[in-house]
């Protein structure tokens, strides 16, 4: 679909302890009305909006950062009945640079989610635009990579353990997921035909890693994932949770210098 966009960005930093940005992002998709022969009748823009900042603060080896956004518009779909966007994202993060050596990161984040048991005609699945695969809701990408984005939202509880020397680093995360609104029992609606709220854990993911630079050009990075997920993982993505969901990589990461010279700058009077 053709795709309009205005997207504004503002950072401002603070004495260097406090941090604040600022985003407003005005994002179109194309909208295709079919005839019931399937041919192109009309084709029109729809406009989501989204507005909110995030805060940051460190001080004596502490900092903290805090996100809200809010999520407005309409939504990219012909039917004009629930295509009316209110949905938010939160986030808090908590960190402590224990030394020189080891850092740890507890935190939350709530991306708020379709009601599929007592749904309205509202959009409440916040969607994390062009997002940043990877940092955020795990490595494995469960999630906003795939089917899950306009789903039953998310709630993600980490904790984040770092700990480096010299040339040498590792990490552990652990996530805890959890639906962001109600998640429909398909089981139960297969068996009884009655709608229920199934368990909204949806399962725990642990990421490790090693990396090591060998010059100042190259890094060697590994690491290892797996996810432990339920049976309320699988009404939202498919799968058997009784299968072992994991996976490892390596990598080899080379960024050269190719060209650095230094000018010399001679004073005239």
């Amino acid at each position: 679909n053709y795709k309009a966009m205005q997207f504004v960005h503002v950072h401002k930093d603070f004495n260097k302890q406090v941090g604040l940005s600022v985003l407003f992002l005005n994002n179109g998709r194309q909208v295709f009305e079919y005839d019931v022969a399937g041919d192109v009748t009309d084709s029109y823009i729809k406009y989501s909006q989204t507005v909110g900042g995030r805060f940051s603060y460190k001080k004596g080896g502490y900092f903290a950062n805090l996100s809200a956004y809010y999520q407005f518009g309409n939504e990219a779909v012909v039917d004009s009945i629930g295509t009316k966007i209110n949905a938010h994202n939160i986030g808090l993060e908590l960190g402590k640079k224990v030394s020189e050596k080891f850092t740890t990161i507890v935190g939350y984040e709530r991306l708020s989610g379709n009601d599929q048991v007592n749904g309205n005609n509202k959009q409440n699945a916040f969607n994390p635009f062009y997002g940043t695969n990877h940092k955020f809701n795990g490595v494995m990408d469960w999630f906003y990579v795939g089917n899950y984005a306009g789903s039953a939202g998310l709630n993600d509880i980490y904790l984040k353990g770092k700990f480096k020397i010299k040339k040498h680093s590792f990490g552990a995360d652990v996530h805890g997921f959890l639906g962001g609104a109600a998640i429909e029992d398909k089981d139960e609606l297969n068996a009884t035909g009655k709608s229920k709220a199934a368990s909204s854990y949806l399962g725990t993911e642990l990421d490790v890693y090693y990396a090591t630079k060998l010059n100042k050009a190259v890094t060697v990075k590994a690491g290892y994932s797996q996810m432990f997920m339920t049976q309320t993982m699988t009404y939202v993505k498919g799968g058997d949770k009784n299968v072992t969901q994991n996976w490892a990589y390596l990598m080899l990461v080379f960024k050269p210098t190719l060209f650095n010279h230094k000018a010399k700058v001679t004073s005239v009077q």
